[in-house]
């Protein structure tokens, strides 16, 4: 029998046509040994079967040692069973903590939240980032691209949608053609 330990893992095959029986373990990392007996064949990579090594982390470094003794195993078993409750617990807080997050940003995000935000999407609509939209077009205005409204009164006819031009005077755009109607009676 050849015994090879390799950094983490411990490799044992037995020379023979059965390789299957190759097994692997996982050892202290101080362990870098070879071993070999005289009687033991050649051992070539295709009868080497490894294990996926787990990484452990150094509280858990007694799991890598052999216990034989059963209440030691129970009681490291009641010791793993105790954290997963807590662990479960800890879920289940920061599960509740997460929805509620959630929920605020929601209504924030909602219609007349304190987080929607109105922006032009063309020259003719403002809309909200809760979805809502206003053609500016049918009061005679254009969107302001600062606010992301749509103008409620006008200082030059840019301001004004196609067809319109601010009147001044009132600070309204009105339709084009009665403006000039207007300026003609005077």
């Amino acid at each position: 029998m050849r015994t090879l330990f390799l950094g983490f893992i411990m490799i044992s095959a037995v020379a023979s046509p059965n390789w299957a029986m190759a097994q692997s373990y996982q050892v202290a990392p101080q362990a870098t040994a070879v071993t070999q007996e005289p009687e033991a064949a050649t051992l070539d990579n295709s009868m080497i079967m490894v294990a996926p090594a787990q990484e452990a982390s150094p509280a858990d470094l007694s799991l890598a040692e052999p216990v034989d003794d059963p209440e030691t195993l129970k009681a490291r078993i009641r010791q793993l069973k105790d954290q997963n409750l807590l662990l479960a617990e800890e879920r289940d807080a920061l599960t509740v903590e997460r929805d509620a997050l959630q929920a605020t940003i929601n209504a924030m995000m909602a219609l007349g939240g304190s987080l929607v935000t109105a922006y032009c999407a063309s020259d003719e609509l403002s809309r909200n980032t809760a979805g809502a939209e206003e053609n500016c077009d049918t009061t005679g205005y254009v969107c302001a691209p600062v606010s992301g409204l749509c103008y409620d009164s006008c200082e030059v006819t840019d301001h004004c949608a196609r067809g319109f031009v601010c009147d001044v005077e009132t600070r309204k755009c009105v339709p084009a053609d009665r403006k000039k109607l207007e300026d003609e009676d005077l």
